[in-house]
């Protein structure tokens, strides 16, 4: 097995995880923004291990890629705070998960929009895909239209969306490995300005300590993990889409955890979202400009395939 492929299973495994702690985190009465404060804790670790890489020796905008991974770390902290009050507003959390990975939709249209990049007919059946999941995930039990949590839950996906195209734009200045830190970095401040709204009592239970410690090495870990993955090896096509299934974590965890119950428009709605977040993470192979000339010519030097 390539150890990229290893790397990104570990990614997979720790966005699973994280996406299920707040769940545990409420049953001891810790809130919303007590959770996405705290959770820097577990994050701090991952700091350290980012900060003694040779990396920050490498690109040639250092400034301006550390100020935009900076700015994305502050729209994912409060897509992440949103995300939590989803869940706090009564969002299930296998619904709440599924919905969480239709985020590239945003990265999708604004890339149309910015970059002048070009729609994959597989991206825009992804979208599609992810406007029936949204309603057939949103539409209660009772017929009404609007869930009282879907704003909440449609709040991740418009700013984690954002910070995608700008991590893109990001990682053409800097190393992956400093944007990693500046991105994570953010939560830092993001949590202090969460303690002097909330004033929370820090005096949480060991339980509590140990989730919000677990939440915060969890993401961190999973980012350190994706980075790995494309360090050894892995191409973009295959990672992105590949990370972004960690539903397949979180939801069997979820209805174990949580015992709830999950209706037929549901698993429908849940399948059309993890089919949506696979067709939006997808690239195409960039071919170069003139391949038929490629194609005829042969050499004895094998050719390295680098994410595009």
């Amino acid at each position: 097995m390539p150890r990229w492929l290893i790397y990104c299973f570990l990614t997979i495994l720790c966005f699973g995880v994280w996406a299920v702690t707040f769940k545990l985190l409420q049953s001891q009465e810790v809130s919303a923004g007590q959770s996405q404060a705290l959770c820097t804790v577990g994050i701090v670790p991952i700091m350290l291990v980012l900060a003694a890489s040779p990396s920050w020796r490498m690109g040639g905008r250092k400034l301006r890629g550390s100020f935009w991974s900076f700015v994305a770390g502050v729209l994912v902290g409060v897509g992440n705070l949103a995300y939590f009050l989803a869940q706090d507003a009564g969002a299930k959390a296998t619904t709440g998960v599924s919905l969480s990975m239709l985020y590239p939709a945003a990265t999708v249209v604004l890339a149309l929009l910015f970059l002048k990049e070009r729609l994959q007919a597989v991206q825009a059946l992804g979208i599609a895909a992810s406007l029936v999941a949204i309603y057939l995930l949103n539409v209660s039990e009772s017929g009404e239209m609007f869930s009282a949590w879907m704003l909440y839950a449609l709040a991740p996906i418009a700013l984690w969306g954002v910070a995608g195209l700008i991590q893109k734009v990001a990682t053409g200045d800097v190393a992956a490995e400093v944007a990693t830190f500046w991105f994570l970095t953010a939560f830092i401040p993001l949590g202090v300005a969460l303690y002097f709204r909330e004033r929370f009592d820090w005096n949480l239970s060991a339980t509590s300590w140990f989730l919000v410690t677990l939440q915060g090495a969890t993401y961190g870990l999973g980012n350190l993990s994706l980075l790995a993955a494309f360090r050894n090896g892995g191409q973009a096509s295959i990672v992105a889409p590949l990370s972004g299934l960690y539903p397949v974590v979180a939801i069997p965890l979820a209805i174990l955890l949580f015992h709830e119950n999950v209706g037929p428009r549901e698993w429908a709605g849940i399948a059309l979202a993890v089919a949506a977040g696979v067709a939006l993470s997808w690239e195409p192979k960039k071919m170069p400009a003139d391949s038929n000339a490629l194609a005829l010519t042969h050499t004895a030097e094998p050719t390295e395939h680098c994410p595009p």
